[in-house]
């Protein structure tokens, strides 16, 4: 690679970069301030900085129950969808079946169809199966990701 060729290819990375990490060094930078709104960009590097925010976060309601929470759900949908994506796509890449070809296409046809079509009619399912208000409507629909027996699939 030229040496022209190879800094223009990094100063694309580069500006890529900090237009990529700018947003979030500004989100950090606004949740360490008191006030943030309406301040301009030099005012709100050089203010003074507070943690109240983050003790204020920590401090009401239930923190600790609402991380349990998401710890638990996001801990056995991983478990879940390591169990049964390795096992369906162990299979959908060393057993010969009769379905197979009907099998992967389904699994590729559902990767097209984006979350947000299926949760009215997932909220729905929810509901007529008395799962409002329960781990069981967080943990379940999402146990199978058809991305990821398409990956397992790829890699074995």
């Amino acid at each position: 690679m030229k040496p022209i060729a190879k800094i223009a290819t990094y100063l694309v990375l580069l500006l890529t970069a900090i237009g990529m990490l700018l947003p979030m060094l500004m989100m950090i930078f606004m949740s360490l301030k008191a006030y943030p709104e309406g301040k301009g960009l030099l005012e709100l590097l050089f203010s003074k900085y507070t943690v109240q925010n983050y003790l204020d976060a920590l401090q009401t309601d239930s923190f600790g129950t609402y991380f349990l929470n998401s710890l638990f759900v996001s801990a056995t949908v991983t478990l879940g969808n390591l169990l049964f994506c390795l096992t369906v796509g162990y299979a959908m890449a060393r057993k010969e079946f009769r379905l197979k070809p009907v099998v992967l296409a389904t699994v590729l046809g559902v990767m097209i169809i984006p979350p947000h079509v299926i949760m009215i009619p997932l909220y729905r399912m929810m509901v007529e199966f008395g799962w409002i208000n329960s781990y069981w409507s967080l943990i379940v629909p999402w146990l199978v990701s058809p991305f990821g027996i398409f990956l397992v699939r790829q890699y074995v």
